[in-house]
């Protein structure tokens, strides 16, 4: 048995806008494309996995009660448009936080690759076949530390870029941007391989 194929998706930054720290329903503000490329990924037979640090349980922002629910809402909307998350793995600590319950340096916080290699195990999940996909170095660093093939997104972020750059990236240049992700006032920045403007470029781009 080869195993599932899945796409491992951070949350904050890549289904939705990074708002710092959300708490609240109203605070899930998914990108236009989000349903779409969702849909996308599948119809190519794609297990979905939602993959989320909160670290704001640990700091006292919130609760995990709270994070808990705010997860539930968010899944429960995706199924709503027919879009189904298999299963989702949440990690609420930080090494520096306030709450002591939550205060440790773990195995699952990205960039570490506990909650993906959770999944693989339960799921039967061929890592090599899948990806994880973020807007983040850390969520990059925890999909190839899992063994998954990578996708960092670039739409919101140009200190990512900056970041990416500096880690050594080489970049590419790509003419043609969706026109919406103009919305969002950002320079469109030099991609690098393995690296998308958003995920809706991401899901039209791998193989079904």
């Amino acid at each position: 048995m080869l195993g599932i194929k899945a796409v491992f998706l951070d949350r904050d930054g890549t289904l939705s806008m990074d708002v710092g720290y959300p708490r609240f329903w109203s605070d899930f503000k998914p990108f236009p494309w989000t349903l779409s490329a969702l849909k996308i990924l599948l119809n190519k037979g794609y297990q979905l996995f939602l993959i989320t640090n909160q670290s704001g349980i640990a700091r006292g922002y919130f609760t995990l009660s709270e994070a808990r629910q705010l997860n539930r809402l968010i899944l429960e909307y995706f199924n709503t448009e027919g879009i189904n998350f298999t299963d989702y793995r949440m990690c609420p600590h930080h090494p520096k936080g306030l709450v002591p319950e939550f205060t440790l340096d773990c195995d699952c916080r990205k960039p570490k690759p506990g909650m993906i290699l959770q999944l693989a195990q339960r799921y039967g999940i061929a890592l090599s076949q899948s990806y994880m996909v973020g807007d983040k170095i850390t969520d990059i660093q925890a999909g190839k530390a899992a063994g998954t093939q990578i996708a960092l997104l670039t739409c919101h972020s140009i200190e990512e870029y900056q970041k990416r750059k500096q880690a050594g990236f080489s970049p590419k240049t790509e003419e043609e941007r969706l026109e919406i992700l103009r919305e969002f006032g950002e320079k469109p920045a030099p991609l690098a391989e393995n690296e998308f403007f958003s995920l809706l470029e991401f899901a039209q781009s791998v193989p079904g």
